[in-house]
């Protein structure tokens, strides 16, 4: 008990070093470039109000106007600021009020100073314009079927991008003044068409890259609304958004000031300190189950060096859930599912925990941003007579763990940088 007790406060402590290194504040203020001139701001997601607030502190009484759209807040940024609240993940009227009102303060601003863009995850939701002869609920039922599909973010922005009036670069149109864009980036690989659907930065993509998404995910004929605009569009019944290299964004001015990479670096160097062989993966994708199996594997195999170890491990998983009713989320699917295989490839002959953990807090429509599984867990959803391996089969852990007590509580972070967690192996007797 002595060793697995040790084994889940290393957990934690990484857990809490992967909380800190998330935050947008700290990292807004170590990239930011002091401009000169009348100032106006814009903060979008799910880190719009950390950043809001930090871009209050840097600019100060030189700020205009700000505009913050995310989640709903009682304590808004103070001086210039307007908060408009936003739904996510499924867009509503309030988010395409929010987006109406977008383009015309980017307008405003276009023409009296500069424009600083704070940009986090969720912005695809939050600034939800239908294109003409769409509406917004024909926007949310396409993102609810393409991700219930498993489309990855790639494939449900690129069709964003080609139904609605904002994203592609089509805000970025309107700012026709000197602009500033800071990202917090919630894509593996930091592409700026992809975060919150590349309001400012030009798309690569096309009306016929969106239809292959719509066809590829079997969801032509589920979608007729979206498709037939589509359609239109490779028809070039409709404009296509602005492609690389175009002049009309060469005042835009993109900055990426943390991502993934950034929390898994932190999260990696404080294994270290704590004494473990850390190894490290990159753009974990695919499948949350399977992706969990491939890295007990994985962990497994380099446990053998007898050494304590840990694996840890970054990136963007998805659930299938096809006809499933089951409530959960992939950091959970993930951890279950790695735990479940390293009790099975160990035995008895190593300890093992898997923490996984969804840095903006919320891990699916769940009340955890994941979870922290070791073999305490599994026997204590045994004992509760749930079968861990059947609740992974039917999408369904989030009661099995909660019940095991190896959910981690969702809360408010204010942040989004994917997912991130740890395999943690020590031989007994260690």
């Amino acid at each position: 008990m002595e060793n697995t007790d040790a084994l889940r406060q290393t957990a934690l402590n990484l857990l809490h070093e992967a909380r800190r290194a998330s935050d947008p504040a700290t990292a807004l203020r170590r990239s930011w470039k002091p401009v000169g001139g009348q100032l106006f701001a814009l903060a979008v997601g799910k880190a719009a109000l950390s950043m809001a607030a930090e871009i209050q502190v840097l600019c100060g009484d030189r700020l205009a106007a700000g505009l913050v759209v995310g989640p709903d807040a009682t304590d808004p940024p103070g001086g210039a600021w307007r908060l408009l609240g936003a739904d996510h993940p499924y867009p509503t009227p309030r988010n395409f009020a929010a987006g109406t009102q977008v383009a015309r303060f980017v307008e405003r601003a276009a023409t009296e100073g500069t424009l600083l863009v704070a940009l986090s995850g969720g912005g695809s939701a939050y600034l939800s314009v239908p294109a003409p002869g769409l509406t917004v609920n024909d926007l949310a039922e396409a993102t609810r079927a393409l991700q219930l599909a498993g489309a990855t973010i790639g494939e449900l922005n690129t069709v964003r991008k080609h139904v609605e009036v904002l994203k592609g670069g089509r805000l970025g149109l309107l700012a026709r003044g000197p602009t500033r864009v800071y990202v917090l980036s919630d894509v593996l690989g930091d592409p700026l068409d992809v975060i919150s659907s590349g309001p400012f930065a030009p798309d690569p993509t096309t009306f016929d890259d969106a239809l292959r998404v719509l066809e590829r995910r079997g969801m032509a004929r589920a979608l007729p609304a979206i498709r037939r605009h589509l359609q239109d569009g490779a028809r070039g019944l409709h404009g296509e958004t602005p492609k690389p290299g175009d002049s009309a964004l060469a005042h835009i001015e993109h900055t990426v000031i943390a991502s993934n990479a950034t929390v898994l670096d932190a999260v990696a160097q404080h294994a270290a300190l704590n004494g473990l062989r850390v190894e490290v993966r990159r753009n974990v994708e695919g499948e949350a189950a399977e992706a969990g199996r491939a890295l007990a594997r994985e962990a497994a195999g380099l446990a053998r060096a007898g050494v304590p170890l840990a694996l840890v491990f970054g990136g963007e998983t998805t659930v299938t859930v096809g006809a499933s009713r089951g409530v959960g989320g992939p950091s959970q699917e993930l951890a279950l599912a790695a735990a479940l295989e390293l009790e099975s490839l160990l035995g008895s002959s190593a300890e093992s925990l898997v923490v996984a953990y969804s840095t903006d807090g919320r891990d699916g429509p769940t009340e955890a941003a994941g979870a922290l599984v070791d073999e305490t867990s599994l026997s204590r959803m045994r004992a509760a007579g749930l079968e861990p391996e059947r609740a992974l089969a039917e999408h369904d852990v989030y009661g099995a763990l909660k019940a095991g007590g190896a959910d981690i509580p969702a809360a408010v972070t204010h942040t989004n940088l994917n997912h991130v967690g740890a395999l943690l192996v020590r031989p007994r007797g260690e």
